[in-house]
């Protein structure tokens, strides 16, 4: 009796968290989708067409920036979730105070490099307004800024506080809707929609991670813990969820590019907004399921094994009714969806259609099997099997579509992809059979 009760208020616990970190995400889904709508109109009417492609290119840099921590960012998070004594919270430390102090020298380098190759290129007679060389210093100085703070959202995320973290974003994100909207009113150049967009946000971060270390102190950077040797034991760690991040855009990022290459790029706009269409449904469900990582690592960590079970059992039943459900909607009216959305009509392509619906119920699926892995610290079966899967994959696309056309090289993506995921299961059993596989020591370290 006393361990059912004991069970019932573990599983509230943990549950009640998750809901509050789902609800912060879907919160930041809907301020970032609505602040688009109102800076994208702004910045138009402001800058100009030409001058707001330039902008829109300069912002997408900004993903250069997102990469430059070499994956360190996310090798924290298990230390962090995890974390539950005296032992454990040091080495939380350690971690953050390594990553936090090699994310400062990688700012202050980016800082450095920027501005001199800035001010050469204006010295030198090349900085034309064509080029927009100020928006890129400003957006260089932006984004150093604010690459150090970054580290804060993925503590937070750790700590299973993503309601916080979300309501960080969200702020961040209403200050350069004020910015945008500030510039637009007194017909600023391009650098201040650039400081609105990058340097607004920035300044937020650096008040959520002075709040963060104030708060818990016990997780504040200490210079005593820096080293080399143990900054150099979480870079393998970085590393590979640095493959993991920059392996996802080759899923379907390069999908263009091959249709581009072997079909001609006439052919690439309606694939382009069918797919735009589908990668939704992943796009939301990956959002909604993020806060299963940490949570699962803390289950872990405290031994509730049960809850872990039950989560992972909801999250694939819940995934699998919303996917599947979104996927048929856009399935059934995506000619009439894109038509309404660009304003083109449309020829409805259904077996294109089934394909991408497939992938996105798949891929839906695969998110909430790689939150369970990552919760569990599983992080280098991971890595081996999508070496092999993209080494497999891209070739397999390219022949596909070569000699059946786009469906074909859409239904060989659902192929290899299924073949990941059950790999991926096979391995998690294996993983979990080994009794190393369940062992603080080897969960810890977020990379077995």
């Amino acid at each position: 009796m006393y361990a059912t009760v004991k069970n019932s208020k573990v599983l509230n616990q943990h549950t009640r968290r998750l809901a509050n970190n789902v609800f912060g995400a879907l919160l930041s889904r809907f301020v970032n989708l609505g602040s688009t709508l109102l800076i994208v109109p702004l910045a138009i009417k402001s800058l100009g067409t030409h001058d707001y492609g330039i902008f829109a290119v300069i912002l997408s840099a900004v993903i250069i920036f997102s990469y430059s921590d070499l994956g360190l960012g996310l090798a924290v998070v298990n230390r962090v979730a995890s974390a539950k004594d005296e032992q454990s919270l040091l080495e939380a430390r350690d971690a953050i105070s390594n990553v936090w102090h090699f994310l400062v020298r990688v700012s202050a380098f980016f800082l450095v490099v920027g501005i001199l190759a800035i001010t050469a290129i204006k010295v030198t007679g090349l900085g034309d307004h064509v080029f927009a060389w100020d928006a890129w210093l400003a957006l260089i100085i932006c984004a150093a800024f604010g690459l150090a703070p970054g580290l804060t959202q993925r503590i937070l995320f750790g700590l299973q506080r993503n309601l916080e973290a979300n309501l960080w974003n969200t702020a961040g994100r209403i200050f350069s809707v004020i910015g945008v909207y500030l510039a637009y009113f007194f017909h600023m150049s391009m650098p201040w929609f650039i400081i609105a967009m990058v340097g607004l946000p920035a300044i937020v971060g650096w008040l959520s991670t002075l709040l963060l270390w104030r708060g818990t102190p016990q997780l504040k950077p200490n210079k005593s813990a820096i080293s080399w040797s143990r900054l150099s034991s979480y870079m393998r760690g970085g590393l590979q969820f640095l493959f993991l991040q920059v392996g996802v855009f080759f899923e379907t990022g390069v999908d263009n590019i091959l249709i581009g290459s072997v079909q001609g790029t006439q052919f690439v706009t309606n694939y382009d907004l069918l797919a735009r269409l589908f990668i939704y449904v992943p796009a939301l469900i990956s959002m909604l399921a993020f806060p299963l990582w940490p949570a699962i690592s803390h289950a872990n960590a405290s031994g509730d094994d049960e809850w872990v079970r039950w989560a992972v059992r909801v999250s694939f039943i819940g995934v699998a009714l919303v996917s599947i459900l979104s996927s048929g909607f856009f399935l059934y009216l995506h000619a009439d969806i894109i038509h309404l959305w660009v304003g083109v009509k449309y020829q409805a392509d259904y077996r294109l259609a089934m394909a991408l619906a497939a992938f996105a119920v798949l891929t839906s699926l695969g998110t909430v099997q790689v939150m369970f892995m990552s919760g569990l610290g599983f992080i280098s079966d991971q890595v081996r099997i999508l070496a092999v899967f993209l080494l497999v994959l891209i070739p397999g696309k390219f022949l596909a579509l070569s000699f059946s056309g786009q469906t074909s090289m859409v239904w060989t993506l659902v192929l290899a992809y299924a073949l990941r995921m059950f790999s991926l299961w096979f391995m998690t059993k294996k993983r979990i059979a080994n009794p190393c596989a369940q062992s603080a020591s080897c969960l810890n370290t977020g990379s077995e």
